[in-house]
C-alpha cells in the first residue's frame, strides 16, 4: 500500500497517524454494505483505501463512491473496484465511500486500511480501521433446522 512508484524504499512515518479510518458497523454478513470514512486532524493530498481479511494482505469486496470529485475506484489484486484512490492532487479533510462485502462463505473478519499521503515525503501506510467481525450463520442454520423439522412433521401428517 505504498503511495506510488516514486516511493520505493520508503517506509512511511513511524509516528502515530493523525488520520483515521472509521467504519459504521462492527459486524457484517456477505452482501452487507458498510460506510467507510477517512478523516484526520490535518488535510491529506493522497490516499489508497482497501479492505482486507484480518491477517491477510489481499483486497476483498468492492467499493462504491459517494459524492465528491477527484475520487476513483481502482482494481487491486485483479478485482475491479476493490480499492479507492484520488485522481487529482487536492487537499482533503474527509472522504466517505461504501464497501460491499463479497458473497463468500470462507471470508472472515475484515479490516479496512488506508495509506494517507500528507506530502510527497510524509505518509502513513496501512492505517487500520477497527475490526469488522463476520457474523456466523447460526440464525440461518436454526431456521433451516426448524424448516426441516416442520417439513418432516407435515409430510408425516399428510401421508
Amino acid at each position: 500500500m505504498l503511495p506510488g512508484n516514486s516511493f520505493h524504499g520508503s517506509t512511511g512515518q513511524s509516528s502515530s497517524s493523525p488520520y483515521t479510518v472509521t467504519v459504521n458497523q462492527t459486524n457484517y454478513q456477505p452482501g452487507d454494505t458498510i460506510q467507510v470514512t477517512l478523516s484526520g486532524t490535518f488535510t491529506y493530498r493522497g490516499f489508497l483505501l482497501e479492505a482486507h481479511e484480518e491477517g491477510q494482505n489481499k483486497a476483498v469486496g468492492t467499493f462504491s463512491l459517494g459524492s465528491g470529485t477527484g475520487i476513483v475506484l481502482v482494481p487491486c489484486n485483479g478485482i475491479a473496484a476493490s480499492g479507492v484512490s484520488q485522481s487529482i492532487n487536492q487537499p482533503r479533510s474527509s472522504v466517505t465511500v461504501t464497501w460491499t462485502a463479497p458473497y463468500s462463505s470462507s471470508l472472515g473478519n475484515i479490516i479496512v486500511k488506508s495509506t494517507f499521503m500528507q506530502t510527497s515525503s510524509v505518509f502513513w501506510i496501512a492505517v487500520p480501521s477497527m475490526t469488522v467481525n463476520r457474523l456466523s450463520s447460526i440464525v440461518n442454520n436454526n431456521y433451516s433446522s426448524y424448516y426441516n423439522n416442520y417439513s418432516s412433521y407435515y409430510n408425516n401428517y399428510c401421508s
